[in-house]
């Protein structure tokens, strides 16, 4: 989350004139929506509603994301209200990616031996 502040700060500086203060509600939309999408996909993918599908839209709305700040000819983003939605659909998107990404470590975890859950939540966590 802190790579999104330190690429997109300069950004709003630069194409939007907006300052240091006022582009923290940015990233608070950033980090709100991934601190209530976590949950929720969390709690769908471990019904079975979509693992994969989380991943994959998750990972290509993140890959959108990047490319909006890829130097080209012309500004992508014309207006700072545009950049917060994307802002806001990048935190949803992290919020699939690592929630489903933890569950693919714990099954691997699960198939090379390890045999404790506790433990082994634990261990995922911390990466």
């Amino acid at each position: 989350m802190g790579f999104i502040e330190v690429a997109v700060g300069p950004y709003l500086d630069q194409y939007f004139q907006i300052d240091g203060k006022t582009s923290g509600y940015y990233f608070l939309v950033f980090s709100a929506l991934y601190a209530l999408g976590a949950p929720v996909i969390g709690s769908l993918v471990d019904r079975g509603h979509g693992g994969k599908m989380f991943a994959s839209s998750s990972f290509l709305a993140g890959l959108g994301f990047v490319m909006m700040f890829v130097p080209m000819l012309f500004t992508q983003v014309e207006s700072p209200y545009w950049l917060m939605i994307w802002l806001g659909v990048e935190g949803l998107a992290g919020a699939g990616c690592f929630v489903t990404a933890q569950l693919v470590f714990e099954s691997i975890a699960y198939a090379v031996g390890f045999d404790e859950a506790n433990k082994i939540k634990g261990i995922i966590q911390i990466f």
